[in-house]
């Protein structure tokens, strides 16, 4: 079926039931310790370390189909999937990839929240996750979904990830009454999901299915 798939899923905070609502395992990489004063002092390095080690171990396992393994980043998590699947040696082994109200990157994020850090040269940032150059760099189908009432990251920086993605195959859903924690539970929102894996599938989703018996 289209949707046995497994997920690695990035966030800084899973606090909603996407792994219950959808069909797919999922394996969750996250930091226990978010918004601790440990948490901020880590590396950027260490994050990533972290994806290529969740990944590492999907791919390790033989009880599962590899060829099926989904990045799914949100947030912060964003600019770790899209390292993740930037990368040479992980291109082919990415199913496909989820971005939802993601950055361009940290520089960016820092001079729209405290506009006097524009003045602040890249260098002088320790975490910059620089998305919005390494997403051309991603091969794989990609997914972005946009919350348009998100007043934490701007929309206009997913759509931007959306434009500078040179994947073959690349979407973009929006959703006007979505907030950055809070777009999962628009409507449709897992209706686009669907689609858009049966999409990169080349098979039908359970709502086409539905269509189809209903005619």
């Amino acid at each position: 079926q289209w949707y046995q798939r497994r997920v690695l899923f990035f966030s800084m905070k899973f606090s909603n039931p996407r792994a219950q609502r959808t069909r797919h395992n999922t394996l969750l990489s996250e930091n226990e310790q978010y918004n601790t004063k440990q948490w901020y002092q880590r590396r950027v390095r260490g994050m990533k370390t972290d994806a290529e080690g969740g990944l590492e171990f999907l791919l390790s396992r033989e009880d599962i189909d590899k060829s099926r393994i989904i990045v799914y980043g949100r947030s912060l998590g964003g600019g770790v999937a899209v390292h993740l699947a930037a990368r040479k040696c992980y291109q082919d082994r990415i199913f496909a990839v989820i971005l939802e109200n993601t950055f361009t990157s940290i520089p960016e994020m820092a001079h729209t929240l405290f506009p006097l850090t524009k003045y602040l040269p890249v260098w002088c940032y320790r975490n910059k996750f620089l998305s919005k150059d390494e997403i051309a760099d991603v091969s794989s189908p990609v997914l972005f979904i946009c919350g348009m009432a998100d007043t934490l990251v701007p929309p206009k920086m997913t759509q931007a990830l959306y434009t500078e993605c040179r994947s073959l195959l690349k979407r973009i859903e929006c959703f006007e009454s979505g907030t950055h924690n809070g777009t999962w539970q628009c409507y449709g929102y897992y209706e686009a999901l669907n689609r858009f894996l049966a999409e990169v599938s080349g098979e039908k989703s359970p709502e086409s299915e539905r269509e189809s018996l209903a005619t």
